[in-house]
């Protein structure tokens, strides 16, 4: 009875904040400088923000949680001995979150930390390497959580790193690639029948390429590829896309001034190219994040130069289904201001998350908006009372209820 009891509770609340969308824009300030590096969408509507803020003379890691009005519901910062960030977060089946870390002592390290729901430590872990090693991205499978990045060999060479572990951050495989020379995966996807990382792999000469790689569920190289422009490259983020092939967005840069364009291109579930392309301008321009929506839009953000001011703008691009430009739009004011991360939430429209360094570059502020999927207004009209009374209601029952998920 009780399970049911909360469920239409929980429900009925959540009905009533479906009202008009609700589109936002907040800035969520710290003290000193910091960043976000990527949202998560939780079950239930709420968004995990997780990056890093500068306390003191250190990073320290730091986790946001606000409900789906964009209020903060709990902010907590993780600091350790020496410089300590998050990279990516994943939530498991009961709600709780396992947090990708980078600790930085005599060598780079992976560090694990789950939290629960309230964003109480619940375990932490190092993954343990004889040399550096970097988690860029983790995703959690059915049976396993996976993750991607780079580890270091004896030379001091980078090699693409998988790992696979099970849910108490145990190593269940792992896997490294050297690619052209050496490498480093910055993305990781999950399709229906495997994973995909991508980043880029350097030759002898230095010459970075963008390299993609399918793998089994257990990590085993299905293909792979290196994408062949004169010019370098990175890969940043990947998205599986409708069709059920894979679509990766990062940078081309020039090796004579170092400016960097938007590189886009799209491979089907072999490994081959269906069709690249590139957008910039005279200065350069760089994608982070990368998704596509239910009609096969491609959206795009990350920063671009703006001369009005003499700084980088938050940039939002966007492309059909054939990588042809469609719009894009910039915002920003004095200072470097960027999206790290963006997502399709469940309610519709988009959620922007990112940086807003002030013109001095002294202070940052972090900077979360919630926008239709046209990229309009960043001020609309607000819910109703009825709307912000659900809101209410509904986090505050979801927070009652965690204690008791067990038996729900």
């Amino acid at each position: 009875m009780f399970k049911w009891i909360i469920t239409i509770l929980l429900v009925l609340s959540s009905i009533a904040c479906e009202t008009k969308q609700y589109v936002w824009n907040k800035e969520i300030g710290i003290q000193h400088l910091g960043a976000i590096s990527r949202a998560l969408e939780t079950k239930n509507g709420h968004f995990i923000l997780v990056g890093k803020v500068f306390s003191g003379d250190k990073d320290s890691g730091l986790a946001i949680r606000l409900d789906w009005q964009g209020n903060e519901v709990w902010k907590k910062i993780f600091t350790e001995d020496n410089d300590f960030i998050f990279k990516d977060v994943v939530e498991l089946k009961d709600g709780s979150l396992v947090l990708l870390g980078l600790a930085q002592n005599s060598k780079k390290a992976i560090k694990l930390l789950k939290i629960d729901a309230y964003g109480n430590m619940v375990w932490k872990k190092i993954l343990k390497f004889p040399f550096s090693a970097i988690g860029e991205r983790i995703i959690s499978l059915e049976d396993a959580l996976v993750i991607a990045g780079a580890r270091e060999d004896v030379n001091g060479q980078e090699q693409g790193l998988v790992i696979g572990l099970d849910f108490q951050g145990e190593k269940k495989w792992l896997k490294s690639w050297k690619g052209k020379g050496n490498g480093h995966f910055y993305a990781l996807g999950a399709g229906e029948d495997g994973l995909v990382v991508a980043g880029r792999s350097q030759d002898e000469r230095l010459k970075s390429r963008a390299w993609a790689m399918k793998l089994s569920w257990s990590g085993e190289k299905e293909w792979e590829h290196f994408l062949v422009l004169s010019a370098l490259q990175n890969v940043f983020d990947l998205t599986l896309t409708r069709d059920g092939s894979i679509a990766f967005a990062g940078v081309v840069s020039s090796e004579d001034t170092g400016s960097e364009d938007l590189l886009i291109y799209k491979l089907d579930n072999k490994g081959r190219l269906q069709w690249k392309r590139q957008f910039g301008g005279v200065k350069s321009e760089k994608i982070l994040s990368l998704a596509q929506n239910k009609e096969g839009v491609f959206y795009l953000g990350g920063y671009t130069w703006n001369y009005r001011h003499d700084g980088y703008d938050f940039w939002l691009l966007t492309l059909n289904e054939e990588g042809n430009f469609m719009w894009d739009k910039t915002f920003g004011s004095k200072g470097f201001e960027g999206i790290s991360t963006l997502l399709l939430p469940q309610r519709g429209g988009l959620l922007l998350a990112g940086f807003r360094e002030g013109g001095d570059l002294s202070t940052t502020s972090l900077w979360v908006a919630r926008l239709n999927q046209r990229g309009e207004a960043l001020v609309e009209k607000k819910p109703s009372y009825f709307s912000y009374v659900g809101n209410y209601f509904y986090t505050s029952l979801w927070m009652l209820s965690q204690p008791f998920r067990k038996w729900l």
